[in-house]
């Protein structure tokens, strides 16, 4: 009698990639992202007007996360925005707050409308609008 493998991938509740990533692209279980941390912060990125594209994931503090288009990037924020870069930026988990900077994409980033300046870190607080790519994403956070 031959067991069936499954090749779908089924996430823990503490799986960093659990909604940022397709199966293709889960990590192992050593990856440093989907052990548990103190102190970790998760993150919501919904995007305005088109409430389909949103992504949940943590971070882990002090640790720079980037995020884009590709899985050249650790978060894959939007697969299908042809104007988000494979590696467009990153996010920065202090601990207590929440930055993020641009990554030299071709479009650039902007946080409430006030653009990412070279090798420069913007904060995001609760709430905030990150644009990057073709569109706008609302910003909740909280640590756990």
């Amino acid at each position: 009698m031959e067991e069936s493998i499954s090749s779908e991938f089924t996430p823990e509740p503490e799986n960093y990639f659990a909604s940022t990533a397709p199966a293709a692209f889960a990590p192992t279980p050593a990856d440093e992202r989907t052990r548990p941390v103190e102190n970790r912060c998760h993150v919501t990125a919904i995007a305005i007007m088109h409430s389909k594209v949103a992504v949940d994931f943590y971070l882990t503090p002090n640790m720079q996360t980037t995020f884009g288009r590709t899985n050249k990037a650790d978060i894959i924020l939007n697969p299908n925005d042809a104007k988000l870069s494979g590696c467009h930026g990153c996010f920065l988990w202090d601990g207590k707050k929440l930055f993020v900077q641009d990554r030299n994409s071709t479009n650039g980033t902007a946080v409430n409308g006030e653009r990412c300046t070279k090798n420069g870190w913007l904060q995001l607080e609760e709430g905030s609008v990150l644009t990057a790519g073709l569109y706008e994403y609302r910003i909740t956070f909280q640590a756990e």
